[in-house]
């Protein structure tokens, strides 16, 4: 694989390091994940380096967002080239906004279900995001490993506490062995909610995920923290916990974002649905948080 380092910037290279791959293709790489396990995969994509049409371009993988399906098939066929994967050891979920973890020991597509968790490698899971939290834990010493889909309502409802007490309880994990790294997702910076969503994100993770308002009036809830304390509740050490700190939302030269697109095209009152994060096809494409135990292991 022919990869060399970005010239974009990035808030943590060190841990989150953009590298750019053949046909102008760039993805995030975590590196604390692969660096602990030898042969181990984990990656986000960009919009960048791929066929898709505006508004989606270019490097869209999402089908249901209503771009062209011949585009998003050759954007998975470069994407999972040039990353050294093959297409027929995906897994996927189903991304309902739950809580539910599923654990897969081979490629198919796991209906209700945001997290999947194996202890298979070889096998590649991914969940896709255009604004919500992608969360990949990694045991290095089974070896085990699980990626999460965190939207508002995963995330309130620790769903990445969840996958790390599944590793726990069913696949053998200590909590001092656990990695996590929580991937480029919309920032405090920009996720503006209403007091529906605001007071239960108070109530359950302290008033300090919330910062004050922005333009748009409302609070500022922080997903990164929120998720982070959910992996903390469940015996990971805090220093063992990775935030990228890139922001979907403001960085458009990077990412496709739901939110950012959503108040575009906005009514009067400026705002998209309640919280800016739903299923419904769009205007933004989406990107994919893969993660690949070696094979062998």
């Amino acid at each position: 694989m022919n990869e060399r380092p970005s010239d974009l910037d990035n808030p943590s290279p060190a841990f989150f390091p953009l590298r750019l791959l053949e046909g102008g293709l760039t993805v995030v790489r975590v590196a604390p994940l692969e660096g602990a396990l030898p042969g181990a995969l984990a990656a986000f994509s960009t919009r960048l380096g791929g066929v898709s049409k505006p508004p989606w371009g270019a490097m869209n993988v999402g089908y249901h967002v209503g771009d062209s399906p011949v585009d998003v098939t050759e954007n998975r066929r470069r994407l999972f080239r040039v990353l050294g994967l093959r297409a027929d050891t995906l897994v996927t979920a189903g991304q309902v906004h739950s809580d539910v973890v599923a654990l897969v020991s081979a490629p198919g597509h796991q209906e209700r279900t945001d997290g999947l968790a194996t202890l298979s490698g070889g096998l590649t899971l991914a969940v896709f995001c255009a604004d919500c939290v992608p969360v990949w834990l990694l045991d290095p010493k089974t070896p085990a490993a699980a990626v999460v889909h965190a939207g508002w309502k995963g995330s309130l409802a620790g769903i990445a506490g969840r996958a790390a007490r599944l590793m726990i309880e069913r696949l053998g994990s200590r909590p001092k062995n656990l990695l996590a790294a929580i991937g480029p997702s919309i920032g405090p910076c920009c996720y503006e909610v209403g007091p529906d969503v605001a007071g239960p994100a108070a109530d359950l993770y302290g008033p300090d995920v919330l910062s004050a308002p922005g333009p748009g009036g409302k609070a500022r809830l922080d997903l990164w923290e929120i998720n982070r304390r959910a992996l903390t509740r469940a015996g990971l050490d805090p220093w063992r916990v990775y935030v990228s700190g890139l922001c979907t939302s403001c960085r458009e030269d990077l990412f496709h974002s739901h939110r950012r697109e959503a108040l575009r095209s906005a009514g009067s009152d400026g705002m998209p649905d309640r919280a800016g994060l739903g299923g419904a096809p769009d205007r933004a494409g989406r990107m994919v948080a893969l993660l690949r135990l070696p094979e062998g292991k």
